[in-house]
């Protein structure tokens, strides 16, 4: 069970911005204004196949991207910049261990940087993965089949046809296509419905698992892959802010979502929930100063960063967000292919320079767009 709970925490360094993807090699869960369910809390595997349980100070030295795109200018355009606008959502994050041609690193690119798509900022890497980000907001999901239920190789000649039409196809992570689309939505992966029903066991149709009003985008692992018609924020949880886990302490698994939220359905042990657009999320197993709940800390909530709610926990991971249109991710190595021990004497050293730390998460930084 202690394994599982490790697993989940880890799957969790990713994704719940609007539309990233988990880091451990798969690449994907989102931490970040609100999208996707994975790395929000609907992490990978190591092989990039959902799990279903599913990120202040400067660190080191951002470069800017080979690719293309530099940090600091995605994040004035997605914000409104100078120009004053409302925030729309945080610039797409995408997690990758192969470019939309098929290559990875270091078999056939000399850097890690190449693997990030045309205009998209290199900040570093998460387990396999290339961390790339976008110079706008958008929604990104990974997909092991299409909504038809074909896979790559087996029925289709290229991965990137189990992109939906009208997103572009980045690479891939694991036995993900990696997708995006330059609309702020929300994506939840969901092994079973709000009333508890899986497919194929209860359900023909895996598409019948998305709730009413979710677009059905195709599934990842045993998940389906739901997209939200407007921006909502997503939080995956095992137990609630007051530490109640299902079905132990609550009777219903939707009860241990926040007041306000919607109960969409859930991903392995974790209830998947869905709140307003605009939150920042981040999962974290350590704060600032390394301190880690039990051990060091008498509640939970003292992992989230100041100014951020604490909403409950998945595995060893407290869930916490924060009002903000600023992107969250995951790195294991920054932009010199860094690592902490080793290379630096601070984990805060491993987020993109100017970005704010916000903690850890198993063997990852946890770092903030400034």
């Amino acid at each position: 069970m202690r394994t599982i709970a490790l697993l989940s925490s880890i799957g969790l360094l990713i994704l719940a911005s609007c539309g990233d993807a988990d880091p451990l090699d798969s690449g994907a869960a989102s931490m970040s204004g609100g999208s996707s369910g994975m790395m929000s809390g609907g992490g990978t595997t190591g092989d990039g196949e959902a799990t279903g349980e599913s990120p202040t100070s400067s660190g080191g030295s951002m470069t800017g991207s080979a690719t293309g795109g530099d940090p600091t200018t995605a994040a004035t355009s997605a914000t409104g910049g100078d120009s004053g606008g409302e925030p729309v959502g945080p610039p797409a994050v995408a997690y990758l261990t192969r470019n939309a041609m098929g290559q990875i690193y270091p078999d056939d690119v000399a850097d890690e940087a190449a693997i990030c798509p045309a205009g998209w900022a290199y900040l570093g890497g998460s387990s396999y993965s290339a961390v790339c980000m976008s110079d706008g907001p958008g929604t990104v999901v990974m997909l092991t089949r299409d909504a038809m239920g074909r896979i790559y190789p087996d029925d289709v000649m290229n991965e990137a046809e189990l992109c939906p039409a009208g997103w572009a196809y980045l690479g891939g992570t694991g036995y993900n296509a990696v997708c995006h689309l330059g609309e702020v939505k929300a994506a939840a992966y969901l092994t079973r419905d709000a009333m508890g029903q899986i497919y194929p066991d209860d359900v023909a149709e895996e598409a019948a698992l998305c709730p009413a009003g979710w677009q059905y985008v195709g599934g990842s692992g045993y998940s389906a892959v739901c997209v939200s018609a407007a921006p909502r924020s997503i939080l995956n949880l095992t137990r609630d802010a007051q530490g109640q886990t299902y079905p132990e302490d609550v009777a219903e698994e939707a009860a241990l979502c926040p007041a306000g939220w919607d109960y969409l359905g859930g991903t392995g042990y974790n209830a998947v929930c869905a709140g307003a657009g605009g939150l920042a999320v981040a999962y974290v197993t350590r704060d600032t100063q390394g301190q880690t709940y039990p051990e060091d800390l008498a509640q939970e909530a003292l992992l989230c960063p100041d100014r951020w709610d604490y909403h409950g926990g998945t595995g060893y991971a407290a869930a916490c967000s924060q009002m903000s249109a600023q992107a969250v991710i995951s790195l294991t190595r920054n932009t010199m292919g860094q690592i902490y021990p080793d290379d630096v004497a601070e984990e805060a050293a491993i987020c993109p320079a100017s970005w704010g730390y916000l903690g850890g998460n198993a063997w990852s930084a946890v770092c903030q767009q400034p």
